[in-house]
């Protein structure tokens, strides 16, 4: 996809979000986009941040990342 649609993709904002290829541990979001709001977290089964696109905050979760009672974890809440 990023090499037959660079021109295109190089022009317009796109935002990463974990997929079925990150819980394979590859670690294919952390190697393709950069992340510099992010907290401090394991990116290797996905990645959680939010950020606001003019008036509209966008919080993106990460449900690879859930705590014993299998809901999204505190770190994410905060």
């Amino acid at each position: 996809m990023f090499n037959s649609a660079t021109d295109v993709l190089m022009n317009i904002p796109m935002m990463g979000v974990a997929g079925n290829h990150e819980s394979k541990g590859d670690n294919a979001l952390d190697y393709y986009f950069t992340f510099p709001n992010a907290p401090e977290q394991d990116k290797t089964l996905g990645v959680y941040y939010s950020f606001d696109y003019n008036n509209v905050h966008v919080a993106v979760l990460n449900t690879n990342d859930l705590n014993d009672d299998e809901m999204i974890s505190d770190e994410q809440l905060e």
